[in-house]
């Protein structure tokens, strides 16, 4: 046998077990029960290599090659997705884009042409989007209720909390060990 990964590996298999036992019939040696079942169906002969599947491509594959290339920052729009977001399906700026890319294509219009027209209408939905955030965020800021401020907030008063009692527990520890000393060394003395 041949070495792979650090383990021993039967590079012939079946096909020499079966070519051995031929022979061994041939020189006069009785069947095996299994001999008939491998004669009809003999084992492949090593090594066995299936040719490599060809590779499926659709056109929107070569359309979202081309938006990668054109977007820099493609490969976090999904990390920018809620996981809530993908579980009720929703999709990718990139998948959305690269869909309605291809049905302007199929609707007779030139690549280049449907990219910038699709790259319009999603800066305008966009900028909308980016307008409402801004507003509501604004809101919050003049209510001084801000959700991530008001989160960081109550986590830092914990933390101060909990370190003050850590503290505070620390310090009636070094009290009483010092009030014992004091009464250890009052001892000692009136001992004298």
């Amino acid at each position: 046998g041949k070495y792979r990964n650090g383990r021993r590996v039967a590079v012939q298999g079946g096909r020499a077990l079966f070519e051995r036992m031929e022979n061994l019939v041939r020189g006069g040696y009785p069947k095996p029960n299994w001999f008939a079942a491998m004669e009809q169906c003999p084992p492949p002969t090593l090594p066995f290599r299936a040719p490599k599947p060809p590779q499926i491509l659709f056109p929107e594959d070569k359309l979202y090659g081309s938006y990668k290339r054109r977007n820099s920052n493609w490969d976090k729009e999904v990390i920018k997705m809620h996981p809530t977001a993908r579980a009720n399906g929703e999709k990718t700026r990139g998948y959305l884009f690269c869909n309605l890319w291809q049905t302007y294509i199929l609707e007779g219009m030139e690549r280049e042409v449907a990219y910038v027209r699709v790259e319009a209408e999603f800066k305008v939905v966009e900028d909308k989007i980016k307008e409402e955030e801004r507003k509501v965020l604004k809101a919050q800021i003049q209510q001084n209720k801000v959700p991530l401020l008001m989160q960081r907030w109550e986590e830092e008063e914990k933390y101060v909390a909990e370190a003050f009692a850590f503290h505070k527990a620390q310090w009636e520890q070094r009290r009483a060990k010092r009030q014992e000393q004091a009464e250890d060394a009052k001892e000692i003395a009136q001992a004298k």
